[in-house]
């Protein structure tokens, strides 16, 4: 018994634990620090605070491509690369979102059963995802949120950083085993792409990062597809069917399927 208590306290899912878990992510989570990660003066370069794993571009701002210039990037650590094993041929991907990371933590619950399908499993599935996603990040405040179903998707209403994301979904596919292996993934959100006087284009820094996990997917840099105006086209972060079509203003890459696509398809 003496054993199983000692055991119980060590354990992460002890309630004074998860209260010392909460410093630390959010230390490190949107608000990086000075020296100490916990203690040390809020590092004023990397404001604002938001839910994106960024590090400075050392990236000299001149005239020559002050268009383009961004004073921060997303961070690729390699610590932050992570796999999804279900299917064969698959490499590593970056990750610098929680609301992504929490989708590939879902997605290895997996495979699910044979049976499963859109209404006795992925659709509620999806719904937790989404839920889980609004209460471990992005701006709950109800004034911050138009939309009455967005609003309550959150457990309770409080402060975060950045937009939630705007698209859940889950992409599934049948397995060679016979289970149903699933991905799920999300829009981008938690990003604050500030003022251009003060981070210059990382918006756009942001987004073709994104748009760059489909470089070695189905051959996607040689692809082309006809456009409105009957030309056979690449691929490319600007343009795409959706928005060539007027359907969607949505960057190529940066919607909720980027992942599962990369990972099932």
């Amino acid at each position: 018994m003496l054993l199983i208590e000692t055991l119980l306290k060590r354990s992460p899912l002890d309630k004074n634990d998860i209260d010392q878990v909460k410093q630390h992510v959010k230390a490190e989570n949107f608000e990086p620090r000075k020296g100490d990660r916990l203690t040390g003066v809020i590092d004023e370069d990397f404001e604002p605070p938001q839910h994106i794993y960024r590090r400075l571009t050392q990236e000299k701002e001149k005239a020559q491509h002050q268009k383009t210039w961004a004073k921060i990037e997303v961070n690729p650590d390699s610590g932050w690369r992570h796999s999804y094993p279900y299917r064969p041929g698959i490499v590593e991907l970056p990750y610098w979102s929680h609301y992504d990371l929490l989708g590939l933590f879902l997605s290895l619950m997996g495979p699910a059963q044979p049976n499963s399908d859109r209404y006795n499993f992925f659709l509620p599935l999806t719904a937790v995802y989404t839920h889980w996603a609004f209460t471990i990040g992005g701006s709950r405040n109800v004034g911050d949120i138009r939309e009455r179903s967005v609003q309550a998707m959150g457990f309770r209403p409080q402060p975060g950083h950045g937009p939630p994301p705007t698209i859940f979904q889950c992409t599934w596919i049948e397995g060679s085993d016979s289970n149903v292996d699933f991905s799920l993934g999300a829009s981008m959100g938690g990003h604050n792409y500030g003022t251009r006087r003060d981070l210059g284009d990382w918006g756009t820094k942001l987004q073709k990062t994104r748009f760059a996990l489909l470089n070695d997917w189905n051959s996607i840099k040689t692809s082309k597809w006809k456009n409105q105006k009957k030309q056979d086209v690449l691929f490319s972060f600007e343009d795409s069917p959706s928005i060539d079509s007027g359907r969607s203003k949505t960057k190529f890459g940066n919607c909720g399927e980027t992942y599962p696509f990369v990972h099932l398809l």
